[in-house]
């Protein structure tokens, strides 16, 4: 149920942020490259984690995943 609440966008941000060593900014900048998804889709979808308390982030911090959003990560990779 959890999952099907998040979007693929989300989870990309998620998956990426568990193995990220970068600020917010570039870790979007660098999946909307990739994935050819506009960087304010990524931000929005970015703001939402945030505001659900899945991933931390801000003023030139490492993004990273809180306890919640490894839980996720985690249920996710097993379906």
């Amino acid at each position: 149920m959890i999952a099907k609440a998040i979007t693929k966008n989300q989870l990309l941000i998620l998956s990426e942020a568990a193995n990220n060593p970068y600020p917010i900014t570039t870790l979007l900048r660098n999946l909307s490259r990739r994935e050819r998804i506009s960087i304010s889709t990524l931000k929005s979808s970015a703001r939402s984690l945030k505001e659900l308390g899945m991933i931390a982030f801000g003023n030139s911090e490492t993004a990273r995943l809180t306890s919640a959003g490894k839980l996720l990560i985690q249920i996710v990779a097993i379906r």
